[in-house]
């Protein structure tokens, strides 16, 4: 990739996550003076800034999809203890199990097949690496901030009864969800490489 290309990639999607935090935050619990979404947000890219660091360093992309499951368990944990409501607890915990669940699989994918193709090039390069690693802090912050704002309002406050109960059924859509994809990975553990063209291969990879 151009150089040019992986620097204003770069600064692209932190813009974007900046703007995304200035446009969420209006309504947001403070965290010793800082709108507690706005806290996730550098979390978000201070984890990934870290780790791509040891993996520029090792030249290695094995911890790359765990890293992203890690911000996402660790992001839970901490609005769980900061807010401590049952709302909190009932987004981010499934957030939580959902991104164990998958970091883990990926990471053992990883490891399986002792490499990551999509990296063989890329690791190589300083700033095209780097820009892959904030595309996947925005991509962590992009899929939470819709929970996290949810958590963090200053309008939250106690459910009523009808909530509980959108709540259940919310939990429901989220079951249903977890067990298609567990579903769709383990399929795909015992499809073997040259047979995932068949129609049938090719239909739980869409599902994936």
């Amino acid at each position: 990739m151009p150089l040019r290309t992986s620097i204003s990639g770069t600064i692209i999607s932190i813009i974007i996550g900046i703007l995304i935090t200035l446009g969420v935050s209006q309504n947001s619990i403070d965290f010793y003076g800082v709108p507690l979404i706005a806290v996730c947000f550098l979390y978000s890219y201070i984890i990934h800034w870290i780790f791509f660091i040891h993996g520029y360093l090792f030249q290695t992309e094995h911890y790359f999809d765990a890293i992203g499951s890690f911000t996402f368990v660790s992001l839970s944990f901490f609005l769980i203890f900061t807010v401590q409501d049952f709302y909190a607890f009932l987004i981010c915990s499934l957030v939580a199990i959902w991104s164990l669940r998958l970091g883990s699989f990926l990471f053992n994918r990883v490891k399986k097949t002792g490499r990551d193709t999509r990296f063989t090039e890329m690791k190589k390069n300083f700033f095209w690496f780097f820009l892959t690693w904030n595309l996947s802090a925005l991509w962590v912050y992009l899929s939470y901030v819709a929970g996290m704002v949810a958590v963090t309002s200053k309008h939250s406050s106690e459910l009523t009864i009808a909530e509980y109960i959108f709540c259940f059924f919310g939990f429901l859509v989220w079951l249903a969800g977890f067990i298609i994809e567990v579903v769709a990975d383990l399929s795909l553990i015992h499809i073997s490489e040259p047979t995932r063209r068949t129609p049938i291969s090719y239909a739980v990879f869409c599902l994936k």
